[in-house]
Order: structure tokens, then C-alpha cells, then sequence
């Protein structure tokens, strides 16, 4: 079932899409302008059915529940299929390539994943023996490997709350009013350190970074299985110029998808070794960074260097080795 036509549906349209193997209930915002400050779209418009859950009063768990509704991933999820295509931009928001993304998932350890760059296509296969790849190994742009996570996890598991700070905080961006969670840790910073949501309602809408990183965006939502999903995300760099753009063409079911679509092929390469990561695509992904204090001997004499440390993170960001 395609998402396309939610594009050109009013601020105020509730419109449910029943198909043979889903019921997909579609939410559509106003399109909105970029602005270099936060999105410029209309509040998401409230539906009680789809929205049952209200926003909790404590911090903590409108975190814990927003991982819960946002994004496809959760266990016991029903099995679905997402197409989208996005495009990349240069640090002056001109459009710098394009490419598409699909994935069939039916468990954490059975999908198929394919992303389709200018220069080369991937495809990844997860199965109970590990993750399988064919295609260049050459590691995408920081902007692609967005998004996959900005769509299927746009609130990290592996961000575990123990120990940080957590605040309520209004937030405007633009003419949209939010209800955002600000995260905090003592000797270092979250990234992204504030989550957004639509008034009174968990359905995230935007992160907003700290140490300059990238701003993230979200629009037009779809409910799939009690879940939302953005159908429209927009990344702002640095800068304030638009960075990448999604856009979710297809979200269905996929309960049909025959057990062999996700067999990796005969000549598929096991993924056994860490995949190194450039300095810039590392430092964007990070969920917490923490600065190591100087050691007051190095300090009273004077002593300083080079330190380079070695970490084996897992897909959920915890330290492995």
C-alpha cells in the first residue's frame, strides 16, 4: 500500500486505508517550509483512536513510552515492508545525490534491508547466524545511514536514562508548539540531548542536538500496528541548511514475504569484523559523550599527548570490547 498520496491531504484529513493484509491508519500534517531553526509544519492534529496514549507527567516516561510508540521497531511486531527515497545536500543545501531504501523485517534476526546509493546498491541480511552483506562494503555517507535509523529507531535503544538528568521543556519552532524532554549528564552531553514532542501527545516530531549536530524533523505520520512513522523527515546540518530528506513511499504488512526473500545468496559476506567508522560519521551517531578528565599529575607536570582508544560498539550502541 502506497503512503504517496498523504502528500496533498489537509491539516484536519483522518483517513483510514484498509488493504487485505493491513489496516493503516494515515495522519497527514500541512507541508511546511524548512526553516533553519525547526520545522514549519501545523501541529499534528489530534485523533483519539490513533493517539490513545496521553502524555505521562514525568519526563522518563514520556521518553519510555515515546520509544514505544514511535518508529517500527519493538518486539512483537507485526512483519512489514518500507520503501523510501531520499536525497543528500551539499553544506550550501544544494542537492548533492539521491537514492532509494527498502526493508522487509519480520524479526531482529530475520530482514532484508537494501540501500541503493548513486555509486553502488547494498543489501544486508540478518538471520540467526549473523548479518550477511552483498554489494560494495564501502560504508555509506553519514547522511544515509540516517536514514535507516531515523525511520525504523528514531528513539535509540540503546539510550539507557540511568544516570542522566531529564527535564520537561516547552519548545516553538516556528509556529509549532511542542512538548520536549531535555537530557542531560554530569561531565558530558547526549546527542541528540532533546526530544519533541506534539502537545499532548507522545509522537516525537523533532530532536534537537547539542555540541552542534544535526537537527532532526519529523512530518505526516503513519500508524502502523500502534506505532507512528514519520513519512516525511528532514535533517538540518550544522549549518542550518537542509541536510538530507526522506520521504516514506510504501508502508504495508509483509506477513505474504515467503521465508526465502530473506536467505542471503550463495557468494553473501558474513559480517565478522567491526566496520570502522570516519572521525565525523562516529562523532554524529554517538548517543552520550563524556570528556575524560586530565590527570592532575599530567597536569602539574606538565605532561600531555595523543590518547587513541579502541571500541567495539553493538547496532544499539553499547560498548562490546
Amino acid at each position: 500500500m502506497s503512503l504517496g498520496a498523504t502528500a496533498i491531504w489537509t491539516a484536519d484529513t483522518v483517513r483510514t486505508c484498509v488493504g487485505k493484509v493491513l489496516v493503516l491508519t494515515c495522519v497527514a500534517l500541512a507541508s511546511g517550509a524548512v526553516h533553519a531553526q525547526g520545522t514549519r509544519s501545523a501541529p499534528l492534529p489530534v485523533n483519539e483512536q490513533a493517539a490513545s496514549s496521553p502524555m505521562p507527567e514525568q519526563p522518563v516516561d514520556i521518553l519510555k513510552l515515546a520509544r514505544d510508540v514511535n518508529g517500527l521497531h519493538a518486539p512483537g511486531l507485526l512483519p512489514w515492508h518500507i520503501e523510501a527515497t531520499y536525497q543528500i545536500f551539499d553544506d550550501s543545501g544544494k542537492p548533492k545525490s539521491s537514492g532509494t531504501f527498502e526493508e522487509f523485517w519480520a524479526s531482529p534476526t530475520k530482514f532484508k534491508r537494501v540501500l541503493t546509493t548513486p555509486a553502488s546498491t547494498e543489501t544486508e541480511f540478518g538471520t540467526d547466524h549473523g548479518y550477511y552483506r552483498t554489494g560494495s562494503h564501502e560504508w555509506p555517507d553519514k547522511a544515509e545511514i540516517l536514514v535507516d535509523e531515523t525511520l525504523v529507531q528514531p528513539i535509540p535503544e540503546g539510550l539507557d536514562l540511568l544516570g542522566l538528568e531529564l527535564k520537561k521543556k516547552a519548545v516553538s519552532l516556528g509556529p509549532v508548539h511542542l512538548e520536549c524532554v531535555t537530557l542531560q549528564s554530569a561531565g558530558g552531553f547526549v546527542s541528540p540531548s532533546v526530544y519533541c514532542f506534539a502537545q499532548d501527545k507522545p509522537i516525537l516530531r523533532a530532536t534537537i542536538p547539542s555540541q552542534g549536530r544535526v537537527q532532526t524533523e519529523y512530518d505526516k505520520f503513519a500508524l502502523f500496528d500502534g506505532r507512528y512513522v514519520a513519512t516525511d523527515i528532514r535533517v538540518v546540518g550544522e549549518n542550518g541548511k537542509l541536510s538530507a530528506a526522506v520521504h516514506v513511499d510504501t508502508l504495508e504488512a509483509a506477513s505474504s514475504v515467503p521465508d526465502s526473500a530473506f536467505l542471503p545468496p550463495v557468494g553473501a559476506t558474513l559480517i565478522t569484523e567491526p566496520i570502522p567508522l570516519a572521525q565525523a560519521t562516529a562523532a554524529s551517531l554517538a548517543l552520550l559523550q563524556s570528556l575524560p578528565s586530565y590527570p592532575q599529575f599530567a597536569k602539574t607536570t606538565g605532561e600531555q599527548g595523543d590518547v587513541l582508544l579502541d571500541i567495539s560498539v553493538d547496532r544499539n550502541g553499547r560498548v562490546e570490547n
